[in-house]
């Protein structure tokens, strides 16, 4: 095993610690789980083993592949820790929680992004795709891009009958989903100023 093979297999290690962590010791459950957190539950570990297994059994990482991968699980962890360091007086409820909204946070990644804890998890599995080389791991990519769409498109649902309705759509209106929205027209009008 090469020392790029063994920096994979230790960032992969670190996200799943951190996911794990979160999930058991962060994130907030109101009242009993739901289907769809099972769901996720569920799916989260057999995606896990999956990547693990195709890791550890991976033959040498390319050079750029590995380090692409480290990059990857490197934004994970940023977005993954930052989301968390900004909820921490408030910690947020277990996806596809049924509570209403309490609050709305539009600082630290949440500037950029609507549901960076998302973006954290896809980057990681984005990661371990890459760095094994295995084709057949998008699928796990595809199948929880479609997850957390649902739980982001419920959560929204949420906010939008919830008191923080308007100022909700305003947030929206400036943040991208899972990647930082950029707005061509507005760089449009200043260069042609």
């Amino acid at each position: 095993m090469t020392i790029l093979q063994m920096a994979v297999l230790l960032a992969f290690a670190c996200c799943i610690i951190s996911f794990t962590w979160g999930m058991t010791r962060f994130f907030r459950t109101v009242g009993r789980f739901s289907l769809g957190t099972r769901i996720v539950q569920v799916a989260v570990i057999m995606f896990t083993l999956a990547h693990l297994i195709a890791l550890s059994r991976s033959h040498a990482v390319s050079m750029t592949l590995g380090f692409g991968a480290l990059g990857l699980y490197c934004v994970s962890l940023v977005l993954f820790w930052s989301s968390i360091r900004v909820n921490r007086a408030k910690p947020l409820s277990a996806v596809f929680s049924k509570d209403h909204p309490e609050h709305l946070i539009t600082r630290g990644p949440y500037r950029f992004i609507r549901n960076p804890f998302y973006s954290s998890y896809l980057s990681a599995l984005l990661a371990g795709t890459i760095a094994s080389a295995q084709p057949w791991l998008l699928l796990s990519v595809l199948i929880m891009t479609i997850i957390y769409y649902l739980a982001a498109i419920k959560e929204e649902h949420k906010f939008e009958i919830s008191p923080l309705a308007a100022e909700y759509m305003q947030y929206k209106d400036r943040t991208g989903m899972f990647i930082p929205y950029l707005r061509f027209s507005s760089l449009h009008h200043r260069n042609s100023g």
